[in-house]
């Protein structure tokens, strides 16, 4: 009996290899029905754009000039560390990246955000956050069922893509860019609603996680390593949202914190856009912190200028 169980346990591996690699490789077929294609960098790019949704409406690189914006909703500093991390391999032109230093950039409520995904597979290295967070198990438990079970639930997409060939709709990944918000700021209830969203974001959290921190160093390690100028951008908020910040934190000794942490790395550039656009109230504003379509336009053409000013624009 004992020697049945052993040849029993000894074949179970010759089983379940096979079949984890089957899995392995409809899991892949799935994900190429999600992200049929990858996002590439043009060559002779020279200026990266990362960040969150601020830099999502608020930048447009046609506008600024051999600039590609690869920021997309909801990220944090991990995220822009790891897509950093595959973007300098491929544009071996970069020499600038431009990153936000918000009010809300350093906020652990950002930490929540890190997703196991097909979409952030791609750039993420999960056994690594994993390790930093002490979580190895978690994160190496989601990563083998992203790439050998991902696929469940999916069966009939898979099934008429691959077997009848017929396309299905793919779901768009976290390579946005850029993409204006529409509408202007000038609801009778503009400041109750920014009081509500800097209340959201910058009420009872820790606005300089260790872990934000921490990425944010990588971020300026890796660019150092690689001579590329990083410029820290402050983008534009309404009155309605800065003045309930004010109420809550000292906007300056959080900038002299963002100063200290910078001291000592190479090729540190600040722009304060902030407070600009305070007036026509909302003119230029979608909501209480992003910009829409007319105010992305001024203010993509006044970065462009801040860059050809600092010599990043011209080899710089």
């Amino acid at each position: 009996m004992n020697r049945e169980k052993a040849r029993a346990l000894a074949a179970l591996p010759a089983f379940l290899l096979p079949l984890l690699l089957i899995c392995a490789v409809i899991s892949r077929l799935d994900e190429k029905i999600e992200l049929p294609g990858k996002f590439t960098l043009p060559a002779g790019t020279r200026i990266l754009i990362l960040g969150d949704s601020h830099a999502v409406c608020s930048l447009d690189p046609q506008r600024i000039g051999a600039a590609v914006n690869f920021a997309s909703d909801g990220e944090s500093y991990i995220h822009n560390f790891y897509k950093l991390k595959t973007a300098l391999p491929a544009a071996p032109s970069l020499r600038t990246v431009i990153l936000p230093v918000d009010l809300h950039s350093f906020s652990d409520f950002r930490s929540a955000r890190v997703q196991v995904s097909p979409e952030w597979a791609q750039y993420l290295d999960y056994l690594e956050i994993g390790r930093i967070r002490n979580k190895r198990f978690y994160y190496l438990r989601e990563w083998f069922q992203l790439r050998c079970l991902g696929f469940r639930g999916r069966y009939e997409r898979i099934f008429t893509r691959w077997v009848l060939g017929r396309g299905t709709a793919s779901v768009s990944g976290p390579d946005r860019g850029y993409l204006p918000k529409q509408g202007v700021f000038l609801k009778k209830n503009s400041r109750l609603r920014g009081r509500k969203r800097a209340l959201r974001q910058l009420f009872a959290v820790d606005r300089f996680s260790p872990e934000m921190v921490l990425y944010f160093g990588k971020i300026l390690e890796l660019a150092g390593r690689h001579h590329l100028n990083v410029v820290l951008l402050r983008f534009p908020v309404t009155p309605e949202y800065l003045n309930t910040a004010e109420e809550l934190m000292s906007i300056d000794r959080f900038y002299e914190r963002i100063g200290a942490i910078t001291r000592g790395y190479p090729r540190i550039h600040f722009l304060n856009r902030q407070r600009i656009f305070r007036r026509p109230p909302g003119f230029y504003f979608h909501d209480a912190q992003h910009l829409n379509g007319k105010g992305a336009e001024k203010f993509s053409d006044l970065i462009r200028r801040d860059l050809a000013r600092l010599g990043m624009l011209d080899g710089g």
